[in-house]
């Protein structure tokens, strides 16, 4: 469940994607954040529980990093809470161009998908990037988690058949 937690967190873009509001909590290194399902009319992105997402982060480092782990935290009364994540490399899984270099604008992509059992409606997550222990970049915000739909759970069911 925190893995799937973890997927949804790493809130956080691409064809469609809408700009979703967010605070740097680093040093003004974050230049946007997208996630392809959020409405740009609403002002917190809503994602749908057991349905993908994709998310962009846009950033310029300050430091020059062979290696990249991303790490994801959820604010639990106001106090981060580490989740805990299987693979965290995101130059082994190529979710940046690596090495990065100081300066230069970067994008990190990953893809995710919702668990169901998941029974918040609402987190603020905080996502950073990291070489060592040395910040790359880090952003925090709020979502909203809401069930699928009885329509949702049909196109799944459908989906299914047609991979079967």
């Amino acid at each position: 469940m925190y893995n799937q937690l973890y997927l949804l967190l790493s809130t956080l873009l691409i064809s469609t994607c809408s700009a979703l509001e967010y605070r740097d909590c680093g040093n003004g290194q974050v230049k946007g954040i997208k996630v392809d399902v959020c409405d740009s009319d609403q002002e917190t992105c809503v994602l749908t529980k057991g349905k993908p997402f994709q998310v962009e982060l846009d950033f310029i480092p300050e430091h020059d990093a062979d290696s990249v782990t991303f790490h994801v935290s959820s604010l639990v009364f106001g106090f981060p809470v580490e989740l805990p994540v299987e693979n965290n490399d995101a130059c082994g899984q190529n979710l940046i161009e690596c090495p990065v270099k100081a300066g230069k604008r970067t994008k990190f992509t990953y893809e995710g998908k919702v668990d169901e059992a998941i029974p918040m409606s609402s987190v603020t997550v905080v996502f950073n990037l990291k070489s060592g222990d040395t910040e790359l970049a880090c952003v925090e915000s709020d979502l909203e988690l809401q069930d699928p739909t009885p329509e949702d759970k049909k196109e799944d069911e459908q989906l299914t058949h047609q991979e079967l």
